[in-house]
């Protein structure tokens, strides 16, 4: 079995300063170099491909020569939007690949247990994605922000990365929406639009997506705790 994974560093939230978010410094380390260091270390991964900005290319290069991550097969340029740029990295990909593995790099925090359970779970039905039970009552209004259903919680999940899919379906299935990527807003939904089942993985409650200062602080918290 080949597995393949995409790391998806090629967003533009400045929303800390001018530093982009997947590249700030977590304890010294810059956050993508934690996420490529998960996957890296895993027997079950063959290769991963690091999708970033054009201007970022020779930084993310830096990066993997200094840590020395082995099973990066190459750094390539990603598009506009998110789904472009994972369109980009499933181009990439060696058409042999079994299963291929779809994570943001500013989810600094993903454990290796959680990895391995859902690539096995995509092993076995196609399609898998990590996920937590929301902790919040979610409501669902219309477009007058009118409350028409609340879901039950255990219900309710919060969708996290790595997504894994068969990696025939899923580029079938984003080859096919080239034109509309901007109507989803991750891998899982591209996979649905097309009738894909898509398995839930029951994940860490800290595989937070860094986006705020408040999640560096997190994220420095839980690594400091980690690593003692």
């Amino acid at each position: 079995m080949l597995v393949s994974v995409i790391i998806v560093a090629a967003g533009n939230g400045r929303r800390m300063g001018n530093v982009k978010k997947q590249f700030l410094e977590l304890c010294g380390v810059p956050v993508v170099a934690y996420s490529i260091k998960k996957f890296n270390s895993l027997d079950i991964v063959d290769d991963i491909i690091l999708v970033t900005s054009k201007e970022d290319i020779l930084f993310c290069k830096n990066i993997v020569k200094k840590y020395g991550f082995n099973k990066i097969s190459s750094v390539i340029c990603g598009g506009d939007t998110r789904c472009e740029s994972v369109f980009c990295g499933i181009k990439s990909v060696a058409s042999n690949c079994d299963l291929v593995a779809i994570h943001d790099a500013a989810r600094p925090l993903i454990k290796e247990e959680d990895i391995r359970a859902v690539i096995n779970e995509a092993l076995e039905s196609n399609a898998a994605v990590l996920a937590v039970n929301s902790k919040d009552t979610v409501k669902i209004s219309d477009s007058n922000n009118n409350v028409y259903q609340t879901p039950a919680r255990n219900r309710v999940w919060q969708i996290q990365t790595p997504q894994v899919f068969r990696y025939d379906l899923i580029a079938k299935a984003y080859g096919a929406i080239k034109d509309s990527f901007d109507n989803f807003t991750d891998d899982a939904s591209v996979a649905e639009h097309f009738g894909i089942n898509v398995k839930i993985v029951p994940g860490s409650y800290d595989n937070i997506k860094i986006t705020t200062q408040e999640d560096m602080n997190i994220a420095e918290f839980l690594i400091k705790k980690q690593f003692g």
